[in-house]
């Protein structure tokens, strides 16, 4: 039998959290609203780019309790909502929902990466120059040396 502890203990309560001109934000999702997610994410049909970053709005904004027009473009409510209502540009509500959409189709890691770079590929560059740098020191990712 494997015995994996408390499941508790490895999740925190903020799936997503994150900082806008000083306002903290948090969402999380419940276990439904992930899974309509992934339903929409795997039967998508969109096939040019438009299209796709259409869906991408409409996906996340449901996984994160707001209303997404695909006719107009309206946001309302939820968390887009409240950043729209806060000032966000669109450079950062694209931003924030790009950074979802890659946690929960490629996860934490690579989400966390590419929000910090703004861009897939530094961020896998990132990611892959972190990795050799804890094999060289023998580190496991978030371990430090101790004389941090």
């Amino acid at each position: 039998m494997t015995d994996f502890g408390q499941l508790q203990e490895h999740l925190g309560s903020d799936d997503v959290k994150f900082t806008l001109n000083g306002k903290e934000y948090t969402v999380d999702p419940s276990a439904q609203d992930v899974l309509k997610f992934h339903v929409h994410f795997n039967s998508r049909k969109e096939t040019s780019a438009a299209g796709q970053g259409v869906a991408t709005f409409e996906r996340v904004a449901r996984l994160v309790g707001s209303k997404f027009d695909t006719e107009t473009g309206k946001v309302t409510g939820g968390l887009l909502g409240q950043l729209m209502k806060d000032g966000a540009t669109f450079a950062q509500l694209n931003h924030i929902v790009e950074t979802i959409h890659i946690k929960y189709t490629a996860g934490d890691e690579l989400a966390k990466a590419y929000f910090e770079t703004g861009s897939v590929k530094k961020a896998l560059a990132k990611l892959n120059n972190d990795s050799q740098e804890n094999q060289e020191t023998g580190q496991t990712s978030g371990e430090t040396s101790g004389d941090d």
